[in-house]
């Protein structure tokens, strides 16, 4: 795939269909990063840190799966040829140098790599006072209520990120600002708990995903 070569204001126009995986939608909004913007032919090389190589796989599957009038809007560079170039630990995310020579092997015209910053999950425990009817006078006519002690939990899960996108062309990073996202959730004795550290940590992980996308795109 060419490299784009739309200028003015019709590149600083994003694809809004990189919000959605699988879904192609036909409206547009302004890029959040117009050198990002114009880099369509790209590969995921990896992140560095704890979950690096999910978060790896996860970006490159939204890319590949962005989607304008039922076409591709980016070409994606599979994970094997990746691999193949870079071995199962990808480049280092501190020689620019090295993830310009792999990118320019690849043939593509910009690469995403980066540093998962952190990875955190707290949950804080707290008593707490609820409610039950113990008499009924009728279906829904509650006569007595009683209270009842519980321990309820609030937990966070928070993903932090630093993304960075390399123009081989140049060599220059288009595109690098840290994200972080939070996931917040509270459940209580009495209950099934809904959510698990990881559904929280993976939900988060996806909101800085899509926040990617919509940058670049």
């Amino acid at each position: 795939m060419l490299k784009n070569t739309v200028s003015g204001v019709a590149v600083a126009m994003l694809v809004a269909a990189c919000a959605t995986e699988g879904v192609s939608v036909n409206t547009v909004v302004p890029a959040r990063d117009v050198g990002a913007s114009q880099l369509r032919n790209v590969a995921v090389v990896g992140f560095s840190g704890n979950d690096g190589e999910g978060f790896t796989a996860e970006l490159e599957s939204a890319l590949a799966n962005a989607t304008l009038n039922g076409a591709a809007y980016f070409n994606v560079t599979d994970r094997q040829t990746v691999r193949g170039m870079t071995g199962t630990r990808g480049a280092s995310a501190q020689d620019i140098a090295q993830i310009v020579s792999f990118g320019q092997s690849m043939g593509v015209d910009g690469v995403y790599f980066g540093d998962i910053a952190g990875i955190d999950f707290d949950s804080k425990s707290r008593s707490a006072t609820k409610t039950k009817c113990v008499e009924y006078d009728g279906l829904f006519d509650c006569e007595k209520r009683e209270e009842y002690r519980v321990t309820c939990y609030d937990q966070t899960a928070t993903y932090s990120v630093v993304p960075k996108l390399v123009d081989v062309s140049t060599g220059s990073i288009v595109y690098s600002r840290p994200i972080s996202k939070t996931q917040n959730y509270t459940y209580c004795s009495d209950q099934t708990p809904g959510e698990t550290r990881d559904s929280l940590l993976s939900k988060a992980r996806s909101e800085v995903i899509a926040d990617i996308r919509w940058s670049a795109p």
